[in-house]
């Protein structure tokens, strides 16, 4: 069965992380028919198998067999190792764990996130509408003018957005949420368009600089 590749560099097979004999044997120093070997006389001993089947291209582009192993059966493989050897897998399993939890948290900021940013749209929209009828003459110039405000404070290159980390992510969800609360108040106070943009910026800029005051 081929594996799923993920950007963590951790497999997936059937539905559990697992780890190729390839990362194993590159981890350790050893040959990997040896680590190929080790497994399958596991297998041999416990009378059932315990790795998934995969392959791995080499430099020449010649495709060559790999097994796949997860973390308990990856653990049980290194058991006869070295204390040094078993400590570098058991790292790289926390490394690579913490890696997919990143991920997942930063995929469930950035769903949250959309959803933040399609009711903050909604507001820009009606604050594009009253800058109209103000006077304004490129009032459309807001959606892009707010979104790069938001960005800027944060610190947040032009089109990065979808590079960022969960704890970024939520960073730009709350600005946002800041935006979408209160164009409606500045604009029920009839201030005049430009005074609402200002005013929403200093908001932004405000309430980032007391988050940093209380984190140092």
């Amino acid at each position: 069965m081929q594996n799923k590749q993920i950007k963590t560099n951790l497999s997936i097979l059937n539905n559990q992380q697992v780890m190729s004999s390839k990362e194993i044997a590159e981890l350790t120093g050893k040959e990997h028919n040896h680590i190929m070997r080790d497994i399958r006389k596991i297998e041999e001993e416990l009378g059932a198998s315990i790795s998934g089947q995969s392959s791995y291209k080499t430099e020449q582009n010649k495709e060559l067999p790999m097994l796949l192993l997860d973390k308990e059966n990856s653990l049980l493989l290194v058991s006869g190792y070295s204390v040094v050897l078993r400590q570098k897998i058991i790292k790289r399993w926390q490394e690579l764990e913490n890696q997919v939890k990143q991920e997942q948290d930063r995929l469930t900021a950035r769903h949250q996130g959309k959803i933040t940013r399609r009711l903050e749209t909604n507001e820009i929209k009606s604050f594009v509408e009253y800058a109209k009828n103000q006077g304004s003459k490129s009032p459309d110039k807001y959606y892009i003018h707010i979104t790069n405000m938001t960005n800027t404070i944060l610190g947040i290159a032009s089109g990065e957005r979808d590079k960022l980390t969960g704890h970024q992510l939520r960073q730009v969800d709350m600005l946002e949420s800041v935006v979408r609360a209160t164009l409606p108040h500045l604009m029920e106070a009839n201030i005049p368009y430009k005074d609402v943009f200002q005013s929403l910026k200093h908001k932004c800029k405000d309430i980032i600089d007391i988050i940093q005051v209380k984190l140092n």
